[in-house]
């Protein structure tokens, strides 16, 4: 690194720990009623609440005044703030510092806020709190069958005083009941209160345990084997029946009760130092407070120790130094049980340097005449060799540091780094002559040799210098990956917000925590034997027995994802005993049953691929698979509950394990997860499936990215053939027509030739551009059809995405600025997605909206989908694809069912995914990965134990030959219904595909493209589609063209398949909306939907009645399930829409026998049952009419415009 970044580096971190202390001294409270505090007094519960009974051990009076030392060339690290106090009265509505289940909701009574449940079994535990000594008071309120909880120390066991509506009050520690007492009180009211309330004050200092209810003493017990520090949870009881509430709830952590140090016997006050052994860094007490900043000197190692006396004494009476109290002279450390005393020496005339940016200063009163210094400790006890006179050792005291061996590795930084490796984007920097490590996000710390160890303690100075998550998505802090092999390790997560313990990528351990940026934490990691423990500044947060623990590996240090951090004094101790020796253990990780079939088989290969090799090995597997992945590699996924939950249950737990939830919905919910916490989070019982959601496709064969060579000033051919020109001369442009295209992607949207993308709305294009062009084709043919019109961009690719847009249309919040459209294009195939009830209701409520939803077909011909029974067993089903389509098969069931039906899609011998788990709908979908390319042929195996008909579809592919329990289905599979979900609603218009040009097979004049969806009610005024259009048409994303080229349905450079299509009629709908032609104007202004779908199918032109020996699909003369009614035409740009009529009565002069066959083309609505060509039910299509007309019968039109062309033979007239 530069030494002028690394400069700059280190004056960023000492301006950000001045910062943080200044702003520590200037403001003791923190957010959330978390007080912190420094200096208490004797800790007190406020007089609103009952008195604490007296505690079992004398509390010190007053702790000494802070003052902190200000060196002058280097920023010191701030004290770690302590949170002291918790205070909250809900009456901010601010609920921050809780965890809360489900249950929980703040409620109201008067001017009073509190929180309250109902619900049995609902937690509410304070964040971050790990406490043993302490004052807990709360107001409980409960109705008639309330039962209340309140746990402390919390970890894995703990104590739990229970009250119930009766005032009846438990305390237990575990299953175990310690004490019982009731509350009576000597004025009960008349009548019983809605809900009563109660005053609860429990005191826990060491074994003692004291409870008062409303100030009268209930519990008074002494446990012989206290519980350590643990969490502090409040809780409904698992038999509650009524409504619990919480308020005023006040916390306060209490010193540890101590027992006092024995009195010396010397004249001499003498001073407790603990031994820190495990601490490399010496620390350096002051010899007074200056005026000036003061400069202190680290002591130097000597070759052998040497023995400190005092070179003289005070003569004041030697007093008692209990462990929390200050003698008078000097502040001491906290004292452990191997404290060692030292009396003091005389102040040293020598004044030092520097002091190392991590090392908390210690500090003195001012009063303090003399100075401390504390031995490095190493294998030799040294002193500062520039003391004035000899010290000695006082004989009397003899210390006794911890059991420690020497470490096996060690840094501090300061010099050559020996031993270990920084990644690329660690470096070390330094302030003065100290040197910290500075680690980026994902960078390590790594021992430069194999370290292979199993017995094993880690320590180190840490500090999470930055914190860099996105709208709170990402993982703070460091990582100490240890015992790793090749495919298994566990690993701690020291973050800001909690510690949580890993092992082969699942969570198996975690405790929430508040620390702070830019302080220093004395962090202990040991693993022995099956034993996991983690300790910070010597306080025991974390311990985990595995019972199937993982012997030894290789260890590192690596900076997590949405952090820089800083490392100093890095120890590792290999405490494997002598004469035992440890051999590296290589087992490939694999999922075992319970976990793999919450997965796909494709993200079964993702997740091993991540944990046997690299994070960018198993990225690269999944954008084969194009698994959907967000700017920082979270997968989107869906997570659906178990049976009995739902989605809401789920979010808290996915928020936990660092996911990001973006949609909620009644059985799953969809969220970006960071790929080591899928595992985890799948582990969990709550958790059915998680997997990446099935996703749209557009409607046209290719999701081609965009060219990097355009062609200007292209035309679409197309226009001619649907009559846009006449329209653009008359005035209608699209002007003032909103039209919202909700697609999968528009990559290079915004930096198409300005021509090309004139009628776009806004540069902003919801949820981003994506990772293909598809709806950047829509938007040129948009362009070119209704070029004044606004177009507005959204991508979809989930279900859910295209419900939410189409409700958020509808109600007018779709966000940055856009509006409620006029007409809404969905050119995507969502028939993987099943038939989901909210996306039909979206449609719907669009419609009731007065807003035209167009969709596109879809693009499952006749070869792209079909139908056979299987009588149980299996079936391989032969499909021609191609790379990032989609294959689908399904079978009868409700969304509520069981059946299922598993399958594996392979190639070859290789398979490429496997389907074991339903969730919702029955069916499943693959994406066809990239590796298949173009074009490739893949088998499909379905397995299943019931009798059922399977549906097999495969969108802009093929499906061939059917082998049903090893026999062939010689005949075809019966053809389906291949309509998109949104093209299949009432409430939509669908448009499928024809050919520009005839075909060398056809004698139609627009031939139906090959792949668009079949649909229903042939005949009926309800058929689908309700119109096709021109597919296959020039854009500058698509290729280049001849001028004279019309063999398009041919030509796969073209923009294609019935996306293409769709485009073109709301390009249409745009122009109808927006005709000057004062008898057209007004005419569209209500029933929008309605007038434009009856509109476009009485003025198209009926097609199907030639030959298609390629595609053997014949349609029919009038409306039909291939064509519909016909090519979407517009019409006559002038014409009067006001002189189209539906007559009642017959007209004037009408023959009576036989009766004549009337034609209207004025209908507002479409009628939705069968034309007969009766004056009530007149046919719709002259077409029609003449193919149904007998000799001598008369045919009348009744006033309107009829623009479909008549064929008129000898054999119609005759």
């Amino acid at each position: 690194m530069p030494s002028v970044y690394k400069r700059f580096i280190s004056s960023l971190l000492s301006g950000l720990v001045l910062v943080s202390m200044l702003l520590t001294l200037a403001m003791p409270g923190i957010t959330d009623h978390i007080l912190a505090q420094e200096s208490t007094e004797e800790p007190t519960v406020p007089t609103e609440e009952p008195a604490s009974p007296t505690a079992t051990a004398d509390i010190p009076e007053e702790t000494p005044a802070v003052i902190p030392l200000q060196p002058t060339s280097v920023a010191p690290t701030p004290i770690p703030v302590e949170i002291t106090v918790l205070q909250n009265d809900f009456q901010d509505g601010d609920t921050s510092a809780w965890l809360l289940s489900q249950g929980w909701a703040l409620a109201t009574e008067g001017d009073n806020v509190y929180l309250a449940a109902s619900l049995p079994s609902q937690t509410a535990t304070v964040n971050g709190l790990l406490w043993d000594h302490m004052i807990l008071a709360a107001s409980v309120g409960l109705t008639d069958g309330g039962v209340a909880n309140i746990a402390a120390r919390v970890n894995g066991q703990g104590y739990t005083l229970q009250i119930d509506s009766a005032g009846t009050v438990t305390l237990y520690k575990g299953d175990l009941i310690l004490g019982q007492g009731v509350y009576m009180s000597l004025d009960a009211p008349a009548e019983p209160l809605p809900m009563t309330w109660y005053q609860i004050s429990w005191t826990l200092s060491g074994s003692a345990l004291t409870v008062t209810l409303n100030n009268t003493p209930v519990i008074t017990v002494n446990d012989p084997d206290p519980l350590a520090a643990g969490l502090i949870v409040f809780s409904t009881g698992a038999n509650n029946t009524g409504t619990v509430a919480l308020d005023n709830i006040f916390i306060q952590k209490l010193p540890a009760p101590v027992e006092p140090v024995p009195t010396p016997e010397t004249e001499t006050p003498v001073i407790v130092i603990p031994p820190l052994p495990e601490d490399p860094t010496p620390t350096v007490i002051p010899t007074e407070v200056v005026t000036e900043e003061p400069v202190v000197i680290l002591p130097e190692a000597t070759e052998e120790p040497t023995e400190v006396t005092p070179t003289e004494s005070p003569t004041d009476d030697v007093t008692e130094v209990p462990v929390e109290t200050t003698p008078e002279a000097t502040v001491e450390p906290e004292v452990t049980e191997d404290a060692t005393e030292v009396a003091p020496t005389e102040t040293p005339t020598e004044v030092a340097t520097e002091i190392p940016v991590e090392t908390t200063p210690e500090i003195t009163p001012e009063s303090t005449p003399e100075a401390t210094v504390e031995p490095e400790v190493t294998d030799e006890p040294t002193v500062d060799p520039e003391l004035t006179e000899e010290p000695t050792i006082d004989p009397e005291v003899t210390p006794e540091p911890e059991p420690q061996d020497a470490p096996t590795l060690f840094t501090d930084f300061n010099g050559e780094l020996l031993g270990w490796t920084l990644s690329d984007g660690a470096e070390i920097v330094f302030s003065g002559e100290n040197g910290i490590a500075l680690l980026a996000a994902n960078t390590t710390l790594a021992p430069s040799d194999v370290l292979y160890v199993g017995e094993q303690r880690i320590r180190a100075e840490v500090s999470i210098v930055s914190d860099d998550r996105v709208d709170g998505v990402g993982t703070t802090g460091v990582s100490i990956n240890f015992r790793m092999g090749d495919t298994t390790g566990y690993r701690l997560s020291f973050e800001l917000d909690q510690t949580a313990l890993y092992r082969n990528g699942e969570l198996v351990a975690s405790v929430p925590a508040a620390r702070e940026i830019g302080a220093w934490y004395q962090i202990d990691l040991s693993a022995l034997d099956a034993t996991i423990t983690f300790s910070v500044d010597d306080v025991q947060e974390l311990t985990y027995t595995d019972e199937d623990a993982i012997s030894a590996g290789v260890l590192n240090f690596t900076a997590n994802d949405s952090s820089i951090i800083a490392l100093d004094n890095v120890a590792v101790y290999d405490l494997t005993p002598q004469g035992e020796s440890i051999e590296p253990t290589n087992v490939p990780f694999t999922l075992d049953d319970t976990l793999r079939v919450k997965f796909t088989g494709a993200f079964v290969t993702v997740l091993e691929t991540y944990m046997n090799e690299t994070p960018e090995a198993a990225y690269a597997i999944a954008d084969n698979y194009f698994m959907p992945r967000d700017e920082a590699n979270r997968f989107y996924v869906e997570v659906w509950a178990v049976d009995g939950l739902t989605g809401e249950h789920l979010v808290p737990l996915i928020e936990t394990v660092g996911g990001v939830v973006d949609y909620v919905e009644s059985e799953y919910v969809l969220a970006y997860l960071p790929i080591q916490n899928v595992m985890p989070l799948a582990a969990l019982p709550e958790v059915r499936v998680v997997n990446p959601p099935a996703m749209l496709v557009s409607t046209s064969p290719t999701n081609a990215t965009l060219d990097t060579v355009v062609n200007t000033g292209t035309v679409p051919h197309s226009l001619d053939i649907i009559g846009v020109n006449d329209w653009h001369l008359a005035g209608a442009l699209g002007q003032g027509v909103d039209i919202l295209v909700l697609d999968t992607g528009f990559v290079g949207a915004t930096s198409l030739p300005t021509n090309d993308r004139v009628c776009l709305g806004s540069t902003t294009i919801i949820n981003g551009a994506g990772s293909n062009n598809h709806g950047t084709n829509v938007l040129e043919v948009l362009c070119d059809v209704a070029p004044n019109s606004d177009v507005w961009l959204y991508r979809v690719s989930t279900a859910t995405d295209l419900k939410n847009a189409l409700n958020a249309a509808a109600s007018g919040t779709l966000g940055s600025g856009f509006p409620i459209p006029d007409v809404i294009l969905v050119p995507v195939d969502d028939t993987a997605l099943g038939s989901d009830s909210g996306l039909t209701l979206a449609v719907q409520t669009a419609y009731t909206n007065n807003i035209v939803v167009i969709a596109s077909a879809g693009n499952q011909g006749p070869s792209s989908s079909g139908i056979f029974s299987l009588p149980g067993g299996t079936a391989d089903v032969t499909v021609n694809t191609r790379a990032g389509q989609s294959i689908t098969y399904g079978w009868e069931d409700n969304p509520e069912g069981t059946r299922n039906y598993t399958a594996t899609l392979s190639s070859g011998e290789t398979i490429l995914d496997t389907r074991t788990t339903r969730t919702g709908e029955p069916q499943h979908q693959f994406i066809v990965p990239a590796s298949c390319g173009d074009v490739c042929t893949l088998m499909l195996t379905i397995e299943g134990t019931d009798t059922a008909n399977i549906t097999v579809s495969a969108p802009n592919g093929s499906v061939g030959t059917v082998v049903v329990n090893n026999n062939p289905v010689s005949s075809p599979m019966a053809i389906t219904n291949g309509m998109t979900t949104v093209a299949n609603s009432d409430y939509a218009i669908a448009v499928g595909a024809v050919c520009a040009q005839p075909q060398p097979t056809s004698t139609d004049p627009y031939p139906i493209w090959s792949s668009s969806s079949r649909g229903r009610d042939a005949g009926l005024p309800t058929v689908k589609p309700e119109v096709v259009a021109p597919t296959y048409v020039r854009t500058v994303t698509s290729g280049t063209f001849n001028d004279n080229e019309v063999d398009l349905c041919n030509n796969p450079q073209g923009f294609s398949g019935t996306s293409a299509s769709a485009t073109h009629v709301a390009g249409m709908a745009a122009l109808l909306l927006s005709n000057p032609n004062a008898g057209m104007s007004t005419y569209f202004n209500t029933q929008r939907p309605q007038r434009i779908e009856a509109y476009l199918m009485t003025r198209a032109i009926d097609l199907g009645t030639g030959t298609d020996l390629t595609n053997q699909l014949t349609g029919a003369i009038g409306f039909d399930a291939v064509y519909g009614a016909g090519l979407a035409q517009l019409g006559n740009p002038y014409f009067n829409l006001s002189q189209q009529q539906i007559l009642g009565i017959a007209p004037q002069n009408a023959p009576v026998s036989p009766a004549p066959i009337y034609v209207a083309s004025g209908y507002v609505t479409m009628p939705t049952t069968a034309r007969n060509g009766s004056l009530s039910a007149p046919y719709i299509s002259m077409r029609e009419a003449v193919n149904a007309a007998t000799a001598g019968q008369t045919i009348i039109f009744m006033p309107g415009e009829y623009v479909s062309p008549l064929e008129i033979t000898k054999s119609n007239i005759s």
